[in-house]
Parts: structure tokens; sequence; C-alpha cells
């Protein structure tokens, strides 16, 4: 198992409708009967490939962008714990494009606080 690949994987689900725009792309069609096999990554994976492996894999356009929360958490750690500089340079590029969807971080970068007396014991 590559990491590499992996970390594609993920980056390429964190924005949302790429896949639906690759699948569309590369002219491929969504295996109707889904599989939960493991994904095995080569040591060379591309993004086609990981459109070509969701897509063997029976994962529809829906719920690729379904996991948008979950793809932008996992990089968030990736990146806090990523050590290849190759690798945390393309994590925090994932990032910064899956921070700017509003789906994926719905939360702003600054939280103002207001306080109100009411809330005091």
């Amino acid at each position: 198992m590559h990491h590499s690949g992996q970390c594609k994987f993920i980056g390429l689900l964190a924005c949302a409708g790429q896949y639906c725009h690759r699948l569309h792309t590369l002219v491929l069609s969504i295996n109707p009967i889904p599989s939960w096999k493991p994904v095995e990554f080569l040591s060379q994976t591309t993004e086609d490939d990981c459109i070509h492996l969701l897509a063997m894999h029976g994962v529809t356009e829906d719920e690729a962008d379904n996991c948008l929360h979950f793809a932008f958490t996992w990089l968030q750690s990736a990146v806090a714990i990523e050590d290849d500089a190759p690798c945390c340079i393309f994590l925090q590029g994932a990032l910064q494009v899956a921070s700017w969807l509003p789906e994926a971080s719905p939360w702003p970068e600054d939280m103002p606080h207001i306080f109100d007396p009411s809330h005091t014991r």
C-alpha cells in the first residue's frame, strides 16, 4: 500500500464535483454492483487511477460528494502528522482547495464572541 495514492484518493474526494467531472471526462461508467474489497494503490497512482478505482467499486457521484466532511477532516489530520515533504505539500494544497468549499468547511476561521452577562451565574 502506497501512502501517496491514498492521499490523492482523499484529495480528489475533498473537491466537490471533481469525481463527477473526471468520470465524464474519462467516459467511465459506474459499476452497478458496489464492491467492499480493499483498494490497493500502486507506487505511481494518478488521479485518473483513483477515478477508475472509485468507478470499479461502484461509488456513485452523490456518494463521492457526500464524504466532504470526512475527506476534509482526514486531510487536516494527515497534514499534522505527515513527514514526507512532497506529500505534505500536496495535502496542504488539497486542504486549501477544500477549505474554500462551504460544504466541507462550514465554520469561519474567526468566530466572533459577544459576552452576554445574562448567561453568567
